[in-house]
């Protein structure tokens, strides 16, 4: 795949390390920039049966109990393009990294919405 850049992830308790393809790793996270590089590094994890911990900024993880231990974290923030808008018929694409704050705001600008209160709207993305 062009473009791709190795990285080692270290997973505690392993005893080792391996490769994946994202194009990012920042503070222990994996953050891919493309859905391409996504599916790659979710690949590469299933195939070392790796657990994998999925999300964009994690902000509901302040409602659940304690996670178990998770051998990777994989973020979508990267993912975080208005893909397709048509104020006209009431459709947008989004990817998951998109800030719900962001989202609602360039809606906003049409006298659109959409009808949740997620909490902590400010640091939440649409998928998490």
């Amino acid at each position: 795949m062009k473009g791709r850049i190795s990285i080692e992830i270290r997973i505690p308790g392993s005893g080792g390390s391996r490769k994946s393809s994202a194009s990012r790793y920042h503070r222990g996270l994996i953050c891919p920039q493309t859905p391409p590089q996504l599916a790659q590094s979710l690949a590469d994890l299933a195939s070392a049966r790796t657990p994998i911990r999925l999300g964009g900024r994690f902000s509901k993880d302040r409602i659940g109990g304690r996670l178990r231990a998770e051998g990777a974290t994989v973020s979508t923030r990267s993912l975080n393009r208005i893909l397709r808008y048509r104020p006209n018929d009431l459709t947008i694409s989004v990817e998951s990294g998109v800030a719900w704050s962001a989202l609602q705001q360039e809606l906003g600008r049409n006298r659109q919405m959409i009808p949740l209160d997620p909490p902590w709207e400010a640091s939440c993305t649409v998928g998490g």
